[in-house]
């Protein structure tokens, strides 16, 4: 019998030279003075926090990294071999963690891809098996691989592809959070998309 790999996810990840340490403090610094959202209480834990700034990457402090976002997610979206004839970053927003705190299973709608940029290392990111919702069997098993946050660090993903933010070990995990959309006219002549 043979097997065929089909159809799989790909996640990007690449590591960013180009930003400095003097510029993750101020990063951070910024993300801070945005205010925060804080997201849901369960027995009596925070679950974690975002900023009330949804288009942080928009900031001038940020134009390096954002240049570098899209300059990456054009890599990603050619290795996915899917057409587009320009990018934008819909929105973006900081996260923040601190100690026991974490983050629910998700999937980012209204995009193409997602990403996340680390500013810090921290609790890890653990992505969902796409197909595990798909099968009218249940095993109860649910398949994931998990990514370690690391300085600099820069992932992307379908954003249609659940993801969680396990358990914090310490305070102050800090990330950038960010949807992409394509630019251009997309599809065919009954179906035409201008975005």
């Amino acid at each position: 019998m043979y097997f065929h790999s089909s159809f799989p996810t790909l996640i990007g990840n690449s590591e960013l030279n180009s930003i400095s340490d003097q510029d993750l403090f101020q990063f951070k610094e910024c993300i801070e003075d945005f205010g925060y959202v804080e997201v849901g209480v369960k027995s009596s834990l925070l679950i974690h926090r975002y900023t009330k700034e949804q288009r942080i990457l928009d900031h001038p402090i940020f134009k390096i990294l954002k240049q570098e976002i899209l300059q990456n997610s054009k890599k990603y979206l050619d290795k996915l071999s899917i057409p587009y004839q320009d990018l934008q970053i819909s929105n973006s927003w900081g996260v923040k963690f601190d100690k026991e705190e974490y983050g629910n299973k998700h999937a980012h709608f209204n995009s193409l891809i997602s990403g996340v940029y680390y500013l810090t290392e921290g609790a890890q990111i653990r992505f969902y098996d796409p197909l595990d919702d798909k099968w009218f069997y249940q095993s109860g098993i649910e398949k994931h691989i998990t990514f370690t946050s690391s300085i600099n660090s820069l992932l992307f993903f379908p954003s249609f592809l659940y993801h969680e933010v396990a358990k914090s070990e310490k305070d102050n995990r800090y990330s950038i959070a960010f949807n992409i959309i394509p630019k251009g006219e997309f599809s065919t002549e009954t179906q035409k998309l201008y975005l």
